[in-house]
This record gives structure tokens, C-alpha cells and sequence, in this order.
């Protein structure tokens, strides 16, 4: 049995197996209560439509949010898609949040001059960007992507970027519920997989369920004798392209 020590997660998720493979989304006795929210801004990747030379290129993208820095660099570029994966955790949601990205694209000498000395800077800029984004105003079951394409005699590319808050939610979930839900889910298994759920009596039902809540990461925070207190963070559902 689960007790107030351990943690837990509603029965929404994000694994990729079949829908007849998930158990069925309890009903909660009340509606969530949003908690504490953080926000953070993911620069997922690039893709570079043209390196401005005629062979590969070596890139350094800069990305700043709101002070933070950091850097992307790659040698051989191509024309192609690039994961970058740079974090940025934002302390205030409720702040703009100011994103600037740009970089250069690097020759031999660099900054210090090398084999064209009589250049002032043997590196070519790419052109870059600035703007301003807001977090969403809710806990996102549906999360709006972002994309910026820029481009000049030095390089094209597209930027792909998103902003994420997660907000704790506080939910009851009645035990009858989760036993109730893991009867659907027993009554699936034997209809698509042929198998069958080893829990049977109320209390197996509940402890397997709890178990499915463990594994996403949702938390009990209070046990009563007829439902339990959850606390944690729902996943996001999809994605759409920003407007």
C-alpha cells in the first residue's frame, strides 16, 4: 500500500505506447489546484538551410535569455537539422522573458587575424535575432512551438524554440476511482493482449494503480480511508506551431 512517504502520478501519459496498452483517466473528485509554477525556454535545434560556403562550416550560435548564455558550436556543418538542446530556467514566469540569438560562422585566424591579417576580423557574422515571449498563462496541456528563420551573405537557418511552465497541481483521486479505472484496464489487456491483470481484490487494484501513478511521477501528499492527496506535474499532451 502506498503511504504518505511515497510518490505518485495521474494516469495521463507520455510513453508511446498503443492507447489500448494506457489505463483509462480516472474522474477527480475536484479539480486541480495549481501550486508553485516554473518556466523554463528550450532551444530544441536548428536547421541550416544554407552554411554561406562551398564546402562544410564551422557555426558558434549564441543563445541569451534574460542574462544567461550559452553557446552551440559545430564543425562541418551542413545543410541539415541540428538538436542543441540549450536550457534556460527563467526565476519569474510572470517577467518578459527576452531571447537574442546569433553567432558567427568561423575562419581560419578567427578574431586574431591569421592568415587574411589585413582583414580586421576573418569571422563572418550570421545574422541573428532578438524578441520577447511570455510564458502560457496555465499549466500547457497543449504547448505552443516556436520557430525563427534569418538569414544574410553568411548563413540561413532556422531557430526552433519553446517556452514550458510547469505548474504543481494538487488533485484527490478516490480509491473506488483507481479501482475502477484498473478494471478497464484488466478489461482491455484481455481483449488486445490476451492477458490478464493480477490484481483482483480492491486492495491489489489500488496498490497497482498507485504503482502506474508512481511510474509518472506524480506524489501522495495525504492518504485519507477513501482517497488519496496527489501532488505533481501533468505532462504536456501535444504541441502546436506558435501563430
Amino acid at each position: 500500500m502506498c503511504n504518505s512517504g511515497c510518490s505518485c502520478c495521474c494516469f495521463e501519459s507520455t510513453s508511446t505506447s498503443s492507447p489500448s496498452d494506457e489505463a483509462p483517466t480516472p474522474p477527480p473528485i475536484n479539480s486541480p489546484i495549481p501550486q508553485a509554477c516554473t518556466c523554463s525556454v528550450i532551444v530544441h535545434g536548428l536547421q541550416v538551410h544554407d552554411t554561406g560556403e562551398a564546402s562544410k562550416g564551422e557555426w558558434e550560435l549564441t543563445v541569451n535569455v534574460n542574462g544567461q548564455t550559452k553557446t552551440w558550436k559545430k564543425d562541418g556543418v551542413v545543410e541539415k537539422h541540428y538538436d542543441t538542446d540549450l536550457i534556460f530556467n527563467v526565476s519569474n514566469c510572470a517577467a518578459p522573458i527576452l531571447l537574442t540569438v546569433g553567432g558567427w560562422e568561423l575562419d581560419p585566424g578567427g578574431h586574431s587575424g591569421g592568415l587574411f591579417g589585413w582583414f580586421e576580423d576573418n569571422n563572418d557574422k550570421l545574422s541573428g535575432f532578438s524578441t520577447q515571449i511570455t510564458a502560457p498563462d496555465r499549466d500547457p496541456s497543449v504547448l505552443r512551438a516556436y520557430q525563427r528563420r534569418v538569414s544574410n551573405e553568411t548563413g540561413d537557418y532556422t531557430v526552433y524554440y519553446e517556452v514550458v511552465k510547469t505548474c504543481e497541481t494538487t488533485r484527490v483521486l478516490s480509491k473506488a476511482a483507481i479501482q475502477s479505472a484498473m478494471k478497464e484496464y484488466g478489461a482491455s489487456l484481455k481483449k488486445h493482449r490476451k492477458a490478464t491483470l493480477k490484481a483482483k481484490t480492491p486492495e491489489e487494484l489500488t496498490n497497482a494503480g498507485l504503482r502506474k501513478l508512481l511510474a509518472h511521477g506524480w506524489r501522495v501528499a495525504g492518504v485519507t480511508p477513501d482517497a488519496f492527496l496527489l501532488k505533481g506535474v501533468a505532462p504536456v499532451k501535444s504541441r502546436v506551431k506558435a501563430d
